[in-house]
């Protein structure tokens, strides 16, 4: 997936132990790790990866950059050494539904400080994250309202067919449309129906459709 190998790269550039994309309830203390890569020879320390009791050193929206060595918080280099990390980075990506998104980098076994390179590169990464992710939501919230709009049109009662004139791509066509003239749509005839339709009203305002075959007329 796109999340995996973003979490790949970044891991293979910094030489890091693990990196993650959690998903952190803090209401409930609780975390769901979305996606992790983990080095050559690291395993994971979780056993499932819903419902796990989120990390006591992440904030809302506060950034962290730590390295054991130089730990002076006693509470950070507790929960650190009780995941085995010797270095940390956690930034914030974005809230989603009441929930809040982290990628986390991390060392575990070695020493390791941070470089400031290493750390503009990790908000660099933070970045592109951001990006990727806030482009996955809008195209998510197109898709919903692209099928409620199918949902709401497969409901009105009449058949609906759009098609591209110039490409002569099927666009669309309603379950009422689909269900009235299947045939014709999978042998490609009725285009020729709707074209040899009648204009009536005044100045040809809507068209019928005399379908001899089926001796019916259609509106």
């Amino acid at each position: 997936s796109v999340r995996e190998k973003y979490l790949e790269s970044v891991g293979e550039f910094l030489q890091a132990s693990v990196t993650q994309i959690i998903s952190v309830d803090h209401d409930a203390n609780e975390m769901d790790i979305q996606s992790y890569w983990c080095n050559t020879g690291i395993v994971s320390v979780f056993d499932k990866f819903h419902g796990v009791p989120a990390y006591q050193f992440l904030s809302p929206d506060a950034p962290l950059i730590a390295s054991l060595s130089s730990v002076t918080n006693q509470e950070l280099a507790v929960e650190m050494k009780k995941y085995d990390m010797t270095a940390l980075a956690v930034l914030p990506l974005q809230k989603q539904e009441g929930r809040m998104l982290y990628l986390c980098v991390i060392q575990k076994a070695t020493d390791r400080t941070w470089s400031v390179a290493e750390v503009q590169y990790m908000i660099d990464a933070n970045r592109i994250a951001q990006s990727i992710f806030t482009n996955r939501s809008q195209q998510k919230s197109l898709e919903s309202s692209h099928k409620a709009l199918e949902t709401l049109l497969d409901n009105v009662g009449c058949g609906i067919y759009v098609k591209d004139v110039k490409t002569g791509e099927v666009l669309f066509a309603n379950s009422k449309l689909r269900s009235v003239f299947a045939r014709e749509l999978q042998d490609g005839t009725l285009d020729r129906l709707i074209a040899d339709a009648i204009p009536m009203g005044n100045n040809g305002s809507y068209y019928e459709i005399h379908y001899i075959e089926k001796d019916k007329w259609y509106d």
